[in-house]
């Protein structure tokens, strides 16, 4: 049998998805999924604040069409992430959010 990590298994949900890009901001307790971003050859792109991952994925999504998803630490990163997070379904109702937290990985 073999074993899947949590950050394994959240690749593989966003592959099946036709996702290709996440913006994200990576910090200790999701190294693990940025190592299975990073073994899924997926396109990672950074930023200097939560707040801006949150934006450029949802700007990502307006423009193309495609799913807009972004990744950061949970506790302060999901609360700096917070405008860009309601400003999506403000817009667009089917927006969501996924967080992780450690025990997760």
């Amino acid at each position: 049998m073999t074993s899947t990590s949590g950050g394994e298994a959240i690749v593989n949900g966003l592959v099946a998805h036709g996702v290709d890009t996440v913006f994200g901001l990576p910090g200790a307790q999701i190294y693990g999924l940025f190592d299975a971003f990073h073994q899924a050859q997926l396109k990672v792109i950074g930023a200097r604040h939560e707040q801006a991952c949150g934006y450029m994925a949802y700007g990502y999504a307006r423009s193309t069409g495609r799913p807009g998803v972004f990744s950061v630490v949970p506790g302060p990163g999901v609360l700096n992430a917070g405008a860009a997070l309601l400003a999506a379904p403000a817009r667009r109702p089917e927006g969501g959010a996924r967080t992780r937290g450690p025990a997760e990985t």
